[in-house]
C-alpha cells in the first residue's frame, strides 16, 4: 500500500511539473506570435503607429536581457536539498528495513550530496567578496 501511495505522489508531482513547462512553452510561444504579427500588421499600416502612443512605445521597445541569477539562488537551493535529504536520511534510517526505507535512506543521501555539489558550484561561481556583477 506504501508503494502505491509514493508512486501516485510520484505521478502527480511529475504531470504538475509537465503541465507548468508546457504552459510556460506555450505562455512564451503565443507571446512571441502575437507581437511578431503586431509587428507584420504595423508593418503594413505604419499610420497606426502614429494614431496610438502604446503602438509606438512596443515597436521602438528595445528587448532587455533576462535577469541573471542572484547566488542567493543557489545557496538556497543547495541548502533546501541538504535539509531535505537529511530529513529523508534520518525517515529512512529510523524505519529499519524494507524497500521504502532503503529508498529513503539512498534518496537523502543523494539530495545531501546533491546539495552540497550547488552550495560549492555557488560559492566557485560568487565567490563571498565579489558581487555579481563583477564576476
Amino acid at each position: 500500500m506504501t508503494g502505491f501511495v509514493i508512486s501516485i505522489i510520484f505521478l502527480l508531482t511529475l504531470a504538475a511539473v509537465l503541465v507548468a513547462l508546457v504552459r510556460a512553452f506555450y505562455r512564451t510561444v503565443f507571446r512571441h506570435r502575437l507581437r511578431l504579427e503586431l509587428l507584420r500588421t504595423l508593418q503594413n499600416h505604419p499610420d497606426w503607429i502614429a494614431q496610438d502612443e502604446s503602438l509606438a512605445d512596443l515597436v521602438n521597445e528595445a528587448p532587455t536581457a533576462a535577469p541573471s541569477r542572484s547566488r542567493i539562488s543557489l545557496h538556497v537551493v543547495g541548502l533546501s536539498l541538504c535539509i531535505l535529504g537529511l530529513g529523508c536520511g534520518g525517515a529512512g534510517r529510523s524505519m529499519g528495513s524494507g524497500r521504502v526505507a532503503v529508498g529513503l535512506y539512498l534518496g537523502g543521501a543523494i539530495c545531501v550530496w546533491l546539495g552540497l555539489l550547488v552550495i560549492l558550484i555557488g560559492l566557485v561561481r560568487y565567490p563571498a567578496g565579489l558581487s555579481t556583477k563583477e564576476s
